[in-house]
């Protein structure tokens, strides 16, 4: 039989215990922890006293300053309840132990326990938003522990995840892109504009028309020309401030020949260039390439070329030269772009002209 004769708390009990097999070393049971019984019995009186061991029932997190802008230093401090023995504080960061990063101390608490008092100071940024901190206590007398956590709401101006984008559309295709950006609170306005002008909203009774329209972050391109290439300026605000960031389209376009020497006479011996000139998107060295007509679309050798215009030597012409000439433009956008010139070779004895 037990009966309890005096109480300092539920920490520290003192009991008259009745019975066969009373003695030191006996472990009593109690629902809010495990009480192991001290070697402190008296034969003068009939009762032993014993102290109850205890795990912190609870924690309890704090934050400074509530509010938390990025690049200020956020401090969280955390306290166990009262147990016995003392309590040991842990920090966890998403699921990471942080190491050697907090100030403990204990104080006195309820119930002739002890409660343990732990500080971290965090620099937080943008990047810190939505994060977990984790509490964990517990003491060496019990396997288990208590929890507290927290999700740290970092306020920072709008983040684009992307900027300096570069979107490629061949002409004549529709398209979107998201440039949505990150902010807390969230962003709640969005400007686009290009070279200054200001790109106007989406709406759905204007949404099949050719050209470019803006809803919020998306900015969408309908039947786009050559003439909506350029860079695109999108602004995100929020509460806490503004950013920008810039998106590149560059719309594909075939490769046309707008310019060719259509004929030129030559004499026997001496040498002849042609040139012809195209405008497409891409353009490259490699763009423009010279063949014979009426030789199965052989290529010419000998030839000067940069993107968008090229030049071809025939050097000490003969009769045998004069043919219908063919120059071809081909970017890989689109079919190739084809016109002919003639060489006409003039010789003491005789003249061929070559008519297409």
């Amino acid at each position: 039989m037990v009966q309890e004769i005096g109480s300092t708390g539920p920490l520290g009990y003192q009991v008259s215990l009745h019975g066969q097999g009373v003695g030191p070393g006996m472990v009593i049971y109690y629902p809010r922890g495990r009480s192991v019984l001290r070697q402190q019995q008296s034969r003068a009186q009939e009762h032993t006293s014993f102290t109850i061991f205890v795990p912190p029932q609870n924690v309890t997190i704090s934050i400074e300053p509530l509010q938390p802008r990025e690049g200020d230093t956020v401090n969280l401090e955390c306290w166990s309840g009262s147990s016995n023995p003392v309590a040991y504080i842990v920090w966890w960061k998403e699921g990471s132990l942080l190491k050697d990063q907090h100030q403990s101390q204990t104080v006195e608490a309820a119930h002739g326990g002890t409660s343990t008092r732990s500080r971290i100071s965090v620099p937080v940024t943008s990047a810190d938003h939505r994060s977990r901190f984790t509490c964990e206590a517990k003491n060496d007398a019990f396997q288990r522990s208590v929890q507290e956590h927290v999700i740290l709401n970092v306020f920072y101006a709008p983040v684009f995840v992307t900027s300096g984008k570069v979107v490629e559309m061949i002409e004549g295709r529709s398209g979107e892109v998201n440039m949505t950006a990150k902010g807390y609170p969230e962003v709640h306005t969005y400007r686009w504009s290009k070279s200054g002008s200001f790109i106007p909203r989406r709406i759905e009774s204007y949404s099949q028309l050719p050209g470019v329209t803006s809803d919020g972050a998306v900015l969408h391109f309908n039947q786009v020309s050559r003439h909506d290439s350029g860079a695109y300026t999108c602004v995100a605000q929020n509460a806490e401030g503004s950013a920008s960031a810039t998106l590149t389209l560059n719309v594909l376009y075939p490769a046309v020949i707008f310019n060719i020497t259509e004929s030129i006479e030559i004499a026997e011996g001496e040498s002849a260039q042609l040139e012809c000139s195209a405008d497409g998107n891409p353009l490259s060295e490699d763009t423009l390439t010279w063949r014979r007509q009426d030789s199965s679309g052989t290529p010419l050798v000998s030839i000067n070329s940069e993107p968008g215009h090229s030049i071809l030597t025939v050097s000490n012409v003969t009769r045998k030269d004069a043919h219908v000439l063919e120059c071809v433009a081909d970017n890989g956008v689109g079919p190739p772009s084809v016109r002919a010139a003639h060489l006409i070779v003039l010789c003491k004895y005789c003249m061929q002209l070559i008519i297409s």
